[in-house]
């Protein structure tokens, strides 16, 4: 019975690593960051990065730079506009 269950654990996840966890070999966290960014819901995240240019080679080697990419340009604009997401940490909790 027990030799069941986790084969049946084992046919259930194969899927759901395939469908939702998308590929993360040659990125960045900052890449990771802007994929999740760009998802409109949970069934869109492999396709999002699949379609999301890499900015790193296999050997670490610049593939795009800072100039080649929008979501620089995005998020220069939402911190001049004052727009920028505030996070856990913020100046008035350092007081």
């Amino acid at each position: 019975m027990h030799a069941n269950l986790d084969g049946s654990n084992g046919a259930v996840i194969l899927p759901v690593v395939y469908f939702f966890y998308p590929e993360t070999a040659n990125r960045s966290l900052e890449e990771m960051d802007i994929i999740f960014r760009k998802t409109k819901s949970i069934w869109s995240v492999v396709s999002v990065a699949n379609n999301e240019p890499k900015r790193y080679g296999t050997r670490g080697e610049l593939l795009l730079t800072t100039d080649e990419l929008d979501d620089t340009r995005l998020r220069q604009a939402s911190v001049v506009s004052g727009t920028a997401e505030k996070g856990a940490w913020s100046e008035k909790e350092e007081l």
